[in-house]
Parts: C-alpha cells; structure tokens; sequence
C-alpha cells in the first residue's frame, strides 16, 4: 500500500515536469493524474492489502465477524479492524481479565450520513451511560473525560463492498490509569475483545453485540498462523441493507404513543385512512380500531407486527385471544436495524361492526411489549386507546381505565381506613368509650363491607384476567375472609357470656384471627394492585405516607392503651 502511494507520487511529479519540458496540453496531464488517482484508490480499497501488513490477525464472532490485526514495534501499537458497515460504530479493547468493565477501548463511530470517522479511547467501569467527569469515571465513558485526551491517533478509515476498516495507532505505554500498558513482561497476559453497534449519535456504546473476546498469547504474537483466512471478504459486494418502508414524518398527522412509538395518518377524498405504525424498539406492536367505537379492545381489530418478522389482521372477539384473519389488507412490513415498520389502508366504512366511522373521532386502540417479542398477553399500562381528528390531527386520550381506578380507590377507602379504624376502636376503646365501641364498630365494618363488594364487583367484571395474577388470588382470599367475618362476628355477639371466665376460641378469637389476617393481607395486596398497574410515583407515594401514618398511629394507641390500662 505505502509502495503504491509512492509510486503515486513520483509519477504525479513526472507528468508535472513532462508538462513543463515538452509542453504536454493541461488536458492530458489532467487525464493521466486522475487515471492514477483512480488506481490507487481502487488499490487502496484493497483490505486484504491492508491487513497483509500486520504481522498478527484475529476473528471475533461466529454469524457475524469483526478482524482485527495488529503489530508493535519498540513504542506502538498499530492495528486494523474491521466489521460490516451496517453498523455505526466498532471497537477493540484490551483487558487484564475478559470482560467489558475495566477494560480500554478504542471506539471508532462512523456517522451514516456524512461517512465521517472519530476515534475516541473508552473506559468502563459500569454497563451504564456515563456520568463521569475528572475526579473519575463512571460509566461508559470517553477517556477524554477524565483525562482531557485520546491517546489513540486514527490512520485511516474507508467503507468499501459493505465492510467498514479502520486503521490505528496509539503508544504502546500511555502510563494513566484508563489505558492498558503493552509491556514485554505482560503483553502475553492481555484479553482481546470486540463490540459493535448502531449509531445513534450519542457517547454511550453500552448498548451493543459482542462477539466472544480472545486471548493473546506467545503463539500468535510471535508468529503469522493462518493470516490470509483472517482478512475481511472484499471481493463479493453484499446485497445492500434494506431501507425503510417510509419515513414517518411524511404523514399528514403523526402521533408518538410513546418515545418508541408513533404512528402517522392520511386521509383521502374517498373516505380511505392510510396508517404508518413505528416503532424503535425490540417487541411487538398492535395498532387497530375499536369496532363499537367505545375505545375497549373487545370487540375490535388490530394490525400487529412481531418485531418486524412476521404482520396481520386480527380480529379481538374477547380477551382470551385474538383471530388471525388473511393477510393484511394493502399492507406491508419490514424491519431495519431494529426498526419496525409496517403500514395499511382502511376505509371509514369497513371500520365499525355497522356504519360508518367518524373521520373527526375515530376510536383506536393499541397496545405493545418490549419484552416479548411473540405476540402474548400485554400489561394494562402498555395499551390504551386514542380518539383522532383524521381531518385536524387533534388527539384525545381516552381513559378505559376509569373503572380499574375506581375498584382502587374503593380498596383504598374500605381496606386503609374504615377497616383498620373500626378494628383498632374494638382493641383499644372499650374501656374509654364505653358500649359505643360495639355500636362505632359495626357501623364502620358495615360501611367498609359495602365499599368492599362494590370494588370488587366492579374488578370482577372489568378485569379481563380473573384471578391469574398473585394480587388477583391473594384479593379473592381476602374477599372471602371477609365474607366470613361479619358472619362470625354476629355468632360472638349472641354467645358472648359477660359472666365467663376466659374468652373461647370459637368464636371469639377465631374472629380477632380473621379480622387481623384480612386486614394485613388487603395491605400487602394494595402493594400489588399499585404495582400491578403500573401506577404513576405519585400514587406510590400517597399510600407510602398512608401505611406509614396509619402503623405510626396504631402503635401509638397501642402503646398509650397499655400505659392507661397499667394505671
């Protein structure tokens, strides 16, 4: 390669001397730089050459290989890596044990769009964005960062046929503590390892592939075993990576469900609505039309998308699954470096079970997962439903879940308050009150009670998962004990001897072992109701402050009703 560059050299001076001493026209000289220019070019693509320089060569990965090839002399280390271009950015690092956190990177990002190569040098001490600075690092991080600088210096880089190489130098001894130091005494003990990811214009790489890391030694160091099969593939030009199926913002009107997520819209003079579904994330996601325009999923229809690999129209008949229908009505799907896409055209008369569908408030509905990439079942926070403007682009997000908050908030008034505030005046007032601890006793059990069947009644028939979850089977054990209770606590009543000489199991203690069991259960079981839901801080908070006052005053009357009573 250098031995072309010179040859390049000497003959561009030639032709500029030939020019001078035989009056050669402007236009053949001209011809004949830009013949060369365009063969060295072409040489210089050549990684093969490239890597033929190095004395040392490794391949990370199975399915998909990243090579890197290396040589020192006295005080450097100059290597090459190189990986398919299909991804922005590729990395070396060097270790003293074989994994990511403590070792030193070279990063080298190539931007898509303009094709411009940076290389920075990394260090990591967590698998997460850096927040570092100069006191030290933490994170992922630039070294420059902390120290102020890259010790690695970048040679050359060049994307050709799909495959992006990169050419490096750096001291073999930078002598900080961010770099690994390749001396002769441990040189042999040092880990290789390799990354790769997309480009996404930020400082972080955390989020990445790695092929598995490889290990130095005296062998390979030494010697050149097999370099000619670790020298990336250049002669095959790879079938181009797809581009997406449209650009988003080409819509009329788009819509970000979430950060991840957005959906754009057209509506036509013939009443037909075209639909662009997004979504940049790993998962699957369902986009569809609530069929009796009530914003519930039951009855509806839904395009759904398995992250990209597979699409189609399902019908949603109950919450138990869906119906697959045949194909997907003027539709396509794709998947590109993680993005989802699909898209499909309806009319506004084949929306609804009957009639036809208001083009200024159409009820959609969507729901997703980012954890699961096979279509299943969803959490309640990750779906919702949408009325849109297809005309002005007005969103309105219409609340399905009006009736889930008020079976909590019911839970929440009869378990926290009434419940907890009638048991507490049984305990610690009978002898402050007099009879009216009974009569205040079952007026606020009865009131709870009737706030507790209507929270659950309401749950039972709102809910499309009876009793699948633990906060589901944990509230139906509390409901019976509950059920139970009143019924043993009118058994105590009409056998209560004031003349006994100790309070019997049944029923009287058996009835303090229910009613104490319930309440601690329903506590627990709000915990995961708030959890289960997904419900926003500021609910976790009220009721933080709630149990934490409600304990706070219950102790306190314990601890007063034992002073009065020793008294």
């Amino acid at each position: 390669y250098q031995r072309r560059v010179r040859g390049w050299s000497i003959a561009c001076y030639i032709v500029t001397r030939e020019q001078d001493n035989n009056r050669m026209t402007f236009r053949s000289s001209l011809l004949l730089f830009c013949f060369l220019s365009l063969f060295v070019a072409l040489s210089s693509a050549d990684r093969a050459s490239v890597f033929s320089q190095y004395q040392n060569c490794v391949v990370f990965g199975r399915s998909v290989q990243t090579y890197f090839a290396w040589t020192f002399n006295a005080t450097h280390l100059r290597g090459a890596a190189s990986a398919s271009s299909s991804y922005g950015w590729l990395s070396v690092a060097f270790a003293y044990q074989p994994a990511m956190i403590g070792a030193d990177y070279i990063v080298a990002t190539r931007n898509p769009s303009t094709g411009a190569t940076t290389i920075k040098d990394y260090f990591s001490d967590s698998k997460r964005p850096c927040t570092g600075s100069s006191s030290g690092v933490m994170g992922t991080c630039p070294v420059e960062v902390a120290s102020g600088r890259t010790a690695t210096t970048l040679v050359s880089a060049e994307n050709v046929n799909n495959q992006y190489t990169f050419e490096f130098t750096r001291p073999r001894v930078v002598g900080d503590a961010w770099h690994v130091s390749f001396t002769n005494t441990n040189i042999t003990n040092i880990f290789m390892l390799s990354a790769f990811g997309e480009y996404d214009g930020e400082e972080y790489i955390g989020k990445h592939l790695t092929p598995s890391p490889y290990t130095t030694d005296t062998a390979v160091l030494a010697t050149n075993p097999g370099l000619s099969a670790c020298v990336p593939p250049t002669t095959t030009v790879p079938t181009p990576a797809p581009s997406l199926l449209f650009n988003i913002k080409s819509y009329n009107f788009t819509y970000a469900i979430r950060d991840f997520i957005t959906v754009g819209w057209n509506l036509t003079g013939n009443n037909t609505v075209s639909f662009g579904v997004q979504m940049s994330s790993r998962g699957w996601i369902g986009f569809g039309f609530s069929k009796d325009n009530s914003g519930s999923m039951v009855p509806g229809e839904a395009f759904i998308s398995n992250n990209g690999e597979s699409a189609g129209r399902y019908n949603l008949n109950n919450y138990d699954g869906a119906v697959l229908q045949s194909g997907l009505p003027d539709a396509d799907f794709l998947t590109v470096n993680g993005v989802s896409q699909y898209r499909f055209r309806r009319s506004l008369s084949d929306i609804l079970t009957s009639g036809t569908a208001d083009p200024t408030k159409l009820i959609t509905i969507y729901a997703f997962s980012t954890s699961n990439t096979v279509v299943s079942r969803h959490s309640e926070s990750d779906s919702g439903s949408l009325q849109i403007n297809l005309l002005t682009g007005e969103i309105v997000s219409i609340d399905d879940k009006k009736l889930i908050k008020a079976h909590g908030w019911l839970m929440w008034i009869g378990w926290g308050v009434l419940v907890p505030l009638a048991a507490a005046i049984a305990r610690f007032m009978k002898k402050t009150i007099g009879v009216w601890w009974f009569r205040l006793h079952i007026i606020l059990m009865l009131l709870a009670l009737a706030v507790i069947i209507a929270g659950f009644g309401i749950i039972v028939n709102e809910s499309r998962e009876h009793f699948e979850t633990s906060h589901a089977r944990l509230g139906l054990a509390t409901f019976i004990l509950a059920m139970i209770q009143p019924i043993v606590g009118f058994i105590a009543d009409r056998m209560f001897d004031p003349n006994r000489d100790k309070t019997p199991f049944f029923p009287d203690i058996l009835h303090w072992i229910f009613g104490w069991s319930a309440l601690v259960m329903a506590l627990v079981n709000i915990w995961l109701g708030i959890d289960l839901y997904d419900s926003p801080q500021v609910i976790w908070i009220l009721w933080g402050i709630h149990f934490a006052l409600m304990t706070l005053i219950l102790i306190v009357w314990a601890v007063v009703n034992q002073v009065v009573s020793e008294k």
